[in-house]
């Protein structure tokens, strides 16, 4: 058999004479080529394809059709070499050198399957380069490295999410999608399965879920903010005072109705305007902001409240932050994502990109202007109901434009200092949970934090939301979440090929915090360079991964 390492070495020499060659007329192999694009499109965005017939041939297929033809030249002589054909189809040299460099990567051809040429691969913009080279090279030709691995074709998942980008990644990873209620391997879902289901049944070794089992610890507001206040006490109680100062990253909160009393003492020493939020809603239902406590005796009967009633619902009371940053006049907040992929040992990730969310009236504190909440909230469900909200621009910054347009005003080293200091408030969020959250192997989770920052630079956290929106109202907002999602199940690693020791950056994502790569488990944070908000190059930093574990493979 020829193989494809003698294939180069022959072409090695002249492969700007292959780049032209015209030789393989029609009714030959290079017929059922034709008419392939540049192959260096394919490597950044997955697009070459030509047709065979009435059939798509897509830029997987390529090396099949190479494969294909180096079986035919084993068997018979009618057809020579295909691999020129490919060459003569590549818009530059250079794209030709890419190819052949993949193609090197892969070992020689041995005992080939027959190709899969006419296999509709469902192909996404936006889909992980790292995703894209093993299709291209272990997928193909199965080497002892894929003997190890799952095949994606193995991989059944479910999904709750079925209109979101979720869904859309999920489906162009071309794993299985069932509907069984426990025959799965991935699951995607709302906490209402976990609730039903969770504690009833054994999962495999292999399976995989989106949610930790009392994630609420650190999801829903109250819990929060206990757990944050916990932490501080304990370092104090420790004698660690200088750590325990730094968890002042969250407004003055108090928990209704168990704290009311206090916080009457609070708001009679410091009034002004505080907020009122529900514990267990989102997307801004039930807020409201007040000035005078007459309004919360108002809402109390309104609500039947009663200290002793178990049916109440629960609120936080925060004082509220009445001197925002603010660009061109209104106030925004920033939706920052982080994954958690284990709480003991505490491990976790933080991805770079995020967006602010602006709203779309101006700020104002004044009187006539506290109950509005367009001026207040800047919840996409609320904000897309204003007068003059624009669907095709909606209300959103990318975190890198906010980033670049802080640094104009106020310099790099101010700006780099508000960031890390963001990254360090996550961080220590974490760590205040961390005893708490009960770990399983089995979980994972995706966090959506929300952070407000003043006009002192001083960045506040207002709430970390479990099931982050991952529907996106605009193309950038979806290029953001399929980017990220997309890292997510890198990271998750259900194909099994990430490197067993910690990767420092995954695509978008950058490591946070990896309690297990050390002896110790320091409580106090390290002072740490953040790339939050700096240019994202996962699709660069994919292709050098892939790379580089093709080769130790």
């Amino acid at each position: 058999m020829v193989s494809l390492s003698d294939l180069l070495k022959q072409l090695d020499v002249s492969l700007e004479t292959y780049h032209q060659s015209t030789e393989f007329g029609p009714g030959s192999y290079a017929a059922e080529l034709q008419p392939f694009v540049d192959c260096e499109e394919h490597l950044n965005s997955s697009s070459v394809h030509g047709d065979r017939g009435d059939r798509k041939v897509v830029a997987p297929d390529i090396i099949d059709y190479l494969r294909d033809g180096l079986r035919r030249t084993a068997n018979s002589k009618r057809h020579q070499f295909p691999l020129p054909v490919i060459l003569n189809n590549c818009s530059s040299p250079k794209a030709t050198r890419q190819l052949i460099t993949i193609s090197e990567e892969s070992h020689a051809l041995q005992s080939p399957q027959s190709a899969r040429v006419a296999r509709q691969i469902r192909k996404k913009k936006n889909t992980s380069i790292f995703q894209k080279c093993y299709r291209l090279i272990n997928n193909q030709f199965g080497g002892e490295m894929a003997q190890t691995k799952m095949s994606k074709n193995s991989i059944k998942f479910r999904c709750f999410w079925k209109t979101t980008t979720i869904y859309e990644v999920l489906k162009a990873r071309q794993w299985v999608e069932t509907e069984s209620e426990l025959d799965w391997d991935f699951f995607w879902s709302d906490v209402g399965w976990m609730y039903e289901f969770f504690d009833h049944i054994h999962l495999a070794d292999h399976q995989r879920f989106n949610h930790f089992r009392n994630y609420y610890e650190l999801t829903r507001k109250d819990f929060l903010i206990k757990n944050l206040k916990r932490m501080k006490k304990t370092l104090e109680k420790e004698d660690k005072l200088e750590e325990a100062a730094n968890y002042n990253f969250f407004p003055q909160t108090y928990a209704l109705p168990a704290e009311y009393g206090l916080f009457v003492e609070e708001f009679k020493r410091i009034p002004g305007v505080w907020i009122m939020k529900p514990v267990g809603k989102a997307r801004g239902r039930g807020i409201f902001l007040f000035t005078r406590l007459s309004q919360i005796s108002e809402w109390k009967k309104d609500h039947r409240w009663k200290s002793e009633n178990p049916q109440v619902e629960n609120y936080i009371v925060q004082k509220y932050i009445e001197s925002p940053y603010l660009i061109g006049g209104k106030k925004f907040d920033l939706r920052i994502y982080v994954l958690v992929l284990s709480y003991a040992p505490l491990k976790a990730y933080l991805y770079r990109s995020g967006f602010a969310r602006f709203t779309n009236a101006h700020f104002s504190m004044k009187k006539e202007d506290i109950a509005n909440k367009l001026v207040h909230l800047t919840n996409f469900s609320i904000q897309k109901h204003a007068p003059t909200y624009n669907s095709k621009t909606g209300t959103k910054w990318s975190l890198h434009s906010l980033k670049m347009h802080m640094i104009t005003k106020h310099g790099e080293a101010k700006v780099n200092e508000l960031f890390h200091d963001i990254r360090s408030a996550i961080l220590r969020s974490l760590l205040s949970v961390q005893n708490v959250i009960i770990q399983d192997k089995h979980c994972f989770e995706l966090y959506g934090y929300d952070i407000l920052v003043d006009k002192a630079l001083k960045p506040w956290l207002l709430e970390v939301n479990a099931s982050p929106s991952l529907a996106a109202d605009t193309p950038q907002d979806r290029e953001l979440k399929y980017g990220m999602l997309d890292d997510v199940l890198t990271l998750v690693d259900m194909e099994r090929r990430l490197p067993t020791q910690t990767s420092l950056q995954v695509g978008g994502f950058d490591l946070l915090v990896d309690q297990g790569a050390t002896e110790s488990s320091p409580k106090t944070v390290p002072s740490l360079f953040s790339y939050l908000g700096c240019y994202n190059d996962r699709d660069k930093q994919l292709k050098q991964m892939a790379k580089a574990q093709l080769a130790s493979g």
